[in-house]
């Protein structure tokens, strides 16, 4: 320890003193604790440089993971909107409303007034005793029948 000691010294341009050894040893003592605490702030200072580098670099890769999250969601939204309009357009041309009532069936007037019977077939969505999804009829004759008037068909968005 004492010659790496005094090798420190000679780096750093002084040599111990020569009048007692215990002056020379602590002389030595500081000069390493010096050269360690140097050699200590540039390891820190290289580390924390390296941390800087490799905390912008996962910062730059995360900003680029963003934006393409970000892509996508604009596509995704996109693409909803196209499928919105899609099925407003289906909506349009299946037509619902006086196309699905089936008016005159019958009914108090022959059919060209109040009180005509009408049918409706309505798409549901339950399943039914078998298991099997389909559509139910609907009916009925507005004043001598069971009360039925009328029927408002709402397409579900």
């Amino acid at each position: 320890m004492y010659r790496f000691g005094y090798m420190g010294s000679i780096q750093f341009g002084r040599a111990p003193p020569a009048e007692s050894p215990f002056k020379a040893l602590a002389f030595l003592k500081e000069d390493f604790h010096a050269l360690e605490t140097t050699q200590t702030q540039t390891e820190r200072k290289d580390r924390e440089e390296a941390l800087d580098r490799e905390r912008m670099r996962l910062w730059q890769e995360l900003l680029k993971r963003e934006e393409e999250f970000l892509a996508r969601e604009a596509d995704v939204m996109r693409r909803e909107g196209e499928l919105l309009e899609m099925e407003r357009e289906l909506v349009r041309r299946e037509g619902h409303g006086d196309d699905d009532v089936e008016k005159g069936v019958g009914g108090r007037d022959g059919g060209k007034g109040r009180g005509s019977c009408f049918a409706v077939t309505v798409e549901d969505v339950d399943e039914d005793e078998e298991g099997e999804m389909g559509g139910k009829e609907m009916g009925g004759c507005g004043e001598d029948g069971d009360g039925l008037e009328s029927v408002v068909l709402v397409p579900i968005e």
